[in-house]
């Protein structure tokens, strides 16, 4: 991810998520998964969030927004945890 924006001044930033999943074992279908993500280049910290996965293609989550110190702060992120729900 990354912004770039040509006032000098911070920006607002809102991130909509996008993951690939690749995986050395099949995601079984019939079990649900919270994959936990952290989004840096806010300028209050690293922003953690969480997406659900269930039936293994339905995904669900509301987009970030955050405030960056500069207009030509870079944006990352990073999947930090996968844990199965059920």
């Amino acid at each position: 991810m990354n912004a770039d924006y040509s006032s000098q001044r911070g920006a607002l930033v809102v991130v909509f998520i996008g993951i690939a999943l690749t995986v050395i074992l099949p995601i079984d279908p019939d079990k649900s998964y919270e994959i936990t993500y952290q989004i840096n280049g806010d300028e209050s910290g690293p922003v953690i969030e969480t997406i659900s996965l269930t039936n293994g293609t339905s995904m669900e989550y509301y987009p970030s927004s955050l405030s960056t110190a500069s207009s030509r702060t870079k944006i990352t992120g990073k999947v930090t945890d996968v844990a199965e729900t059920n």
